[in-house]
């Protein structure tokens, strides 16, 4: 895999040729911002990958880094499977998504090639979910209870090595996020994890086994990820139904152009809001 920030100069582009005994390049993916017209715009990042799913991987990942850095509502992001476009060719195998980060995820996760890498996925927790973890360390003195409590790796006192996973949990193919922190005595970890399910909601596990308390809750969605998880649905059950139905018959004509509709929707997802 290669990948060049899009202010690099020329000779820093370039990418040398493949070692022969390494797998060619395959997937191309910039990252762009979306100009006064809609268009994918100025390119932020860009890399070359040899499966498609680390290049969904990669799209994804940084598409939501350059809207959280540059709080931007939407980017582009734009796949080029370069073992099937050619200059010259009249085959162009390119994706280009432009929207939200959950709605590029459900865009890609639509399409066979790159659904795998979608679901490898996992985002850094939203920052309400972090001020929230921040505040509750801040109340119940968990850092200095920690460090108090702190004994050498081979202390034998599991009640010493406790952790707190908080899972944020987004429908469909919206990548998820986990975000940990310990070790704690356990009696800290307990008191930690229930003091963030009564703030943010959701179930507690404890497992005992690991020296985990887990704490599972939903992710607040926007609308416009609502519609692309729903889009997302569409598509894949129409996918579905059209594997059964014979080819050239009128439901598979129609089937064929509510995916493309779905697929054109879900590409430029609300216009040029």
């Amino acid at each position: 895999m290669t990948t060049t920030d899009a202010t690099a100069t020329d000779a820093e582009l370039f990418t040398p040729p493949p070692h022969p005994h390494h797998p060619p390049v395959l997937i191309g993916v910039e990252i762009a911002t979306v100009d006064q017209y809609g268009d994918p715009g100025f390119v932020c990042y860009r890399g070359d990958f040899h499966t498609a799913s680390a290049a969904a991987g990669f799209a994804i990942t940084q598409a939501h880094n350059v809207i959280t850095a540059r709080e931007l509502g939407r980017v582009a992001v734009t796949l080029t499977d370069h073992t099937r476009t050619h200059p010259g060719s009249e085959y162009d195998d390119t994706v280009t998504v432009i929207g939200s980060t959950g709605e590029i995820a459900c865009a890609l996760a639509a399409d066979p090639a790159y659904s795998t890498g979608v679901r490898r996925v996992e985002l850094p927790a939203a920052a309400d979910v972090l001020d929230i973890i921040a505040a509750t360390f801040d109340d119940l003195g968990a850092i200095d209870a920690d460090a108090d409590h702190r004994h050498s790796v081979d202390n034998d006192d599991d009640d010493d090595e406790w952790f707190v996973h908080v899972h944020t949990v987004r429908p469909g193919p919206v990548p998820n996020s986990t975000t940990m922190f310990g070790p704690l005595v356990r009696s800290r970890a307990e008191s930690a994890a229930g003091l963030l399910a009564h703030r943010i909601g959701g179930d507690l596990t404890t497992h005992l086994d690991r020296g985990v308390i887990a704490l599972r809750h939903p992710a607040t969605v926007s609308e416009e990820d609502e519609q692309a998880v729903q889009r997302y649905e569409r598509i894949t059950a129409a996918a579905a139904t059209l594997a059964t139905v014979p080819t050239g018959s009128d439901e598979h004509r129609l089937l064929v152009a509510e995916i493309s509709d779905l697929r054109g929707a879900a590409h430029h997802p609300g216009g040029h809001r």
